[in-house]
C-alpha cells in the first residue's frame, strides 16, 4: 500500500541526486588536466558517473583536476577569454 509519504520521500531522493549538468561539467573539465595514466583517468570518470556523488564528492572532484589543469600558456587552443584572462593576470595586476 502507498502511503502519501512515500511519493514525497522519493521526490527527495530524486532531488538529492547529483544533476546531470553538473556531471559534465566535471567532463569537461577532465578534458583539459594533465593525466598522468589510465588508471588515473579511469578513477576520475569512474567518480564522475558515481551514483553516489554528492556534494561533497563533487567539491574534492573539482579541486583535483583544477590542480592538475593545464596552464593556458601550454593549451593547444585555448578559447580567447581564457587568454585575455591570463594576460590580465599579469598585465594588470
Amino acid at each position: 500500500m502507498c502511503t502519501e509519504t512515500d511519493w514525497v520521500d522519493d521526490l527527495f531522493d530524486e532531488m538529492e541526486r547529483m544533476p546531470n549538468g553538473v556531471r559534465f561539467v566535471l567532463w569537461e573539465l577532465m578534458e583539459q588536466v594533465y593525466i598522468e595514466d589510465e588508471m588515473e583517468e579511469v578513477d576520475f570518470i569512474q567518480r564522475i558517473w558515481d551514483e553516489d556523488l554528492d556534494q561533497d564528492g563533487v567539491a574534492e572532484l573539482f579541486r583535483r583536476l583544477n590542480e592538475r589543469r593545464v596552464p593556458v600558456r601550454d593549451q593547444y587552443a585555448p578559447s580567447q577569454r581564457a587568454v585575455a584572462d591570463w594576460i590580465r593576470s599579469f598585465c594588470f595586476s
